[in-house]
């Protein structure tokens, strides 16, 4: 292992990063792939504060984007250190808190660090934050920059190092005042690069006729001198007009042909008969259907660490991911590497959150793609996008995430710390003053949106259930729908239908497995196997669920003697989680404005032997619209037909509606935005009807103050809250 460590680029440099780091208190560290600055990094600090004779003072944290690469770190440090994790090393992720009293260096995904922000905002007993992968610019880690700042200058004892690949050092140098930047060059393999022109060659693929298109549409985003510039490339290529004519077509690079990705890897394996190499395809999304492992962000730690075992001689394994594998981690038999070029993220659309837009990757993103082929030997990356496209289209880096999402959370998580001016941190106009509600909500573990859902759950006695919808919007849901078997997987989850709602649904397929799990392993395993659902994805819902419960009762807002009953759905604040039509209001004070409306078609009729009765419309006819972004779809495997509650959208080639539920419009009118009465159309009904709900909700606002105020306050005892429930509970 030591000898490993030697052989690394960085370990030349390990008296450098440590001289750099006793004389500032910020080091930025540009480690090219493959030069060990993740691994080595924090040892070379520990190994150097032990022998000074400081090493029991020290408490290094290395912040991490994702679970698998905190895990994966952690492990590979430890085991150089010939130590199992837990003992110097250790590593904390959501859940999963793996460390003893004598652990001096931890792993960390960033939001365990803001957390920890949250409860300590001077970090007193840390002496090192080391950030990695500080190029991605995720909302969280742009975040922790913004805080760290300004630790750096009330403790001048504090040290913090921050690292990446493809860092833009100037701009982070001049904004931790010229802090100084060490240069480590990287270490890989020779990788050979093949473009779309190539690979379509050497596959000799060409798309079924019917999906080769000419390019004629006025609208189209091919320019004449990016259509030329394509000709001259395939000229020499010898491929057949109609795979020429899809190039040209495809070259607005607006969809991945999957067809084409199995393509390349049958060429790969049947080339490579002597290379038992993996292949790491790196997609916008999971793939159904591809008899492969997966690797993303929704699996648990277990199914990811999947990955880094060999398969049996003879096999090939396929890695399909997503961004998940750029950076951090290493897959130690990958060869080949198949780059669709495409990134999904998380995107604010004017009013609508929680977006994924397929877009086109970076060029970093693409060089860090790259580098996962030549980690242990010489590989080779397929582009699946042209040359042209690569200059021309693709953006040097991402654009920061906190340029493209809604900030609420941040906002929230800026006043936990003490943080009066919002505006000032972040360069926007938000919110000044931080109600309590705001507190609270912020000291959640959640998404603004799942804290507010909670909260409610508690208030209106339907916390139990609230608690599994929250902990399933935070893991997925717990169904799986076989490429072989996906009607039937359809027709089972139907069996589970509750009041018109996904998310309920897969609630009670959670109770169902309780139940079934207190019969037995082989009781649990027999109702997972014949409903097609994941006992993996029960197992981190459950935990979830215990997550969040314990986090209400140490704000004071569940009684901790009632949290075991909680848990097991009995006690006080259970009281409504049997009642779909109190859940629902829960949920949707939770995740307004996330609203769909029906738009019906004109009324026709139809001539019966009692004379013309108005006509049913057929499901086909029914519009699924949204305030702003017009007409949506409910995904293929939505148990809904008609208007929904939804908790994401995701776009594809239609937008589809994910996660419905169907619900009353009172909820809508106590939870949702401003009302406006329109008094000619009547949209809202009479002005008194308004005036009333107008008032009530006032009242309820008054209410939540007071029950976070006062915690013990039954507010189903009061008359108010009876009055709510009564509304929610009378209406459909």
């Amino acid at each position: 292992m030591l000898r490993g460590r030697q052989n690394l680029p960085s370990y030349k440099f390990r008296d450098q990063i440590i001289d750099a780091v006793e004389k500032n208190q910020v080091v930025i560290i540009c480690g090219e792939t493959g030069c060990g600055k993740s691994t080595q990094t924090g040892q070379f600090l520990l190994e150097h504060l032990v022998s000074t004779g400081r090493g029991g003072r020290c408490n290094m944290i290395c912040t991490q984007p994702r679970r698998i690469s905190a895990i994966s770190l952690a492990e590979r440090v430890a085991a150089e250190r010939a130590e199992a994790v837990g003992e110097s090393i250790g590593y904390s992720i959501r859940g999963e808190n793996v460390r003893s009293p004598s652990t001096r260096l931890i792993f960390a995904t960033t939001g365990i660090l803001l957390r920890m922000l949250q409860g300590d905002p001077s970090l007193a007993k840390v002496t090192h934050v080391i950030v990695d992968e500080v190029h991605e610019r995720s909302v969280d880690s742009d975040f922790l920059l913004v805080i760290l700042r300004d630790l750096v200058a009330k403790r001048p004892d504090f040290r913090l190092v921050l690292m990446s690949a493809t860092i833009d050092s100037e701009t982070f140098s001049g904004y931790f005042g010229g802090a100084p930047v060490l240069q480590i060059p990287g270490f890989t393999h020779p990788v050979t690069d093949l473009y779309l022109e190539d690979v379509l060659r050497l596959t000799k693929y060409v798309p079924e006729t019917r999906r080769a298109r000419i390019v004629q549409k006025s609208d189209s985003s091919n320019t004449k001198e990016e259509i030329e510039a394509l000709r001259t490339s395939y000229e020499s290529m010898s491929l057949e007009p109609k795979a020429v004519t899809w190039l040209l077509k495809e070259s607005a690079f607006d969809a991945v042909d999957y067809n084409l990705v199995a393509a390349t890897v049958k060429y790969i394996h049947e080339t490579n008969q002597g290379d038992d190499g993996a292949v790491l395809v790196f997609l916008q999304e999971a793939v159904d259907g591809v008899e492969c492992l997966p690797l993303h962000a929704q699996l648990s730690s277990k199914e990811q660490g999947l990955v880094f075992r060999r398969v049996k001689k003879g096999l090939r394994k396929v890695v399909v991911a997503t961004n998940v594998a750029e950076t951090s981690i290493t897959i130690d038999d990958c060869v080949f590497v198949i780059d669709a070029g495409r990134v999904k993220g998380v995107n604010a659309i004017r009013k609508l959150d929680l977006c994924l837009v397929d877009t086109l990757a970076s060029r970093a993103s693409c060089k860090q793609r790259r580098g996962r082929a030549g980690r242990v030997r010489p590989g080779t990356c397929y582009k699946l996008f042209t040359r042209n496209l690569e200059q021309t289209q693709m953006a040097s880096h991402a654009v920061p995430e906190i340029l493209r999402v809604p900030l609420e959370q941040l906002c929230l998580s800026l006043k936990a710390m003490g943080v009066d001016d919002v505006r000032c941190s972040l360069g926007k106009q938000f919110q000044p003053q931080a109600s309590k509600t705001s507190m609270h909500m912020a000291s959640l573990p959640v998404d603004l949106r799942i804290g507010k859902m909670l909260v409610y759950g508690a208030i209106f006695g339907c916390l139990g259930s609230v608690l599994t919808v929250a902990a399933i919007l935070s893991n997925k849901s717990p169904f799986m729908a076989p490429s072989d078997r996906r009607d039937e997987a359809k027709e089972r989850r139907k069996t589970f239908m509750w009041d018109k709602s996904d998310l309920l649904t897969d609630c009670r397929a959670y109770d169902g497995w309780v139940e079934a799990s207190g019969k037995g392993k082989r009781a649990e395993a027999e109702f997972c196997e014949t409903n097609f659902l994941s006992m993996a994805t029960f197992t981190a819902i459950s935990d979830s669920r215990k997550q969040y419960l314990d986090t209400l009762v140490d704000i004071g807002f569940v009684n901790g003697e009632e949290a075991k009953l909680t848990l097991s759905g009995g006690g006080k604040y259970n009281l409504y989680s049997k009642d779909s039509r109190i859940v629902k209001a829960a949920i949707a004070a939770g995740l307004y404005p996330q609203i769909v409306s029906i738009k019906h078609p004109d009324i026709t009729y139809v001539e019966t032997a009692h004379g013309a009765v108005e006509r049913e419309p057929l499901p086909h006819e029914l519009e699924f619209m949204t305030e702003n972004d017009g007409r949506v779809s409910l995904h293929p495997s939505s148990v809904l037909a008609e208007i929904g509650k939804f908790e994401d959208l995701s776009w594809y080639s239609k937008v589809f509606v994910r996660d419905g539920t169907m619900i009353s419009p009172w909820p809508v009118l106590m939870f949702g935005g401003d009302l406006e009465v329109d008094h000619e159309a009547r949209t809202v009904g009479v002005e008194g009807v308004a005036v009333l709900v107008g008032g009530l909700r006032r009242l309820l606002d008054r209410v939540l103050e007071k029950k976070i105020r006062e915690p013990g306050l039954d507010v189903l005892r009061q008359m108010w809250g009876q009055c709510w429930c009564v509304c929610f509970v009378k209406s459909r």
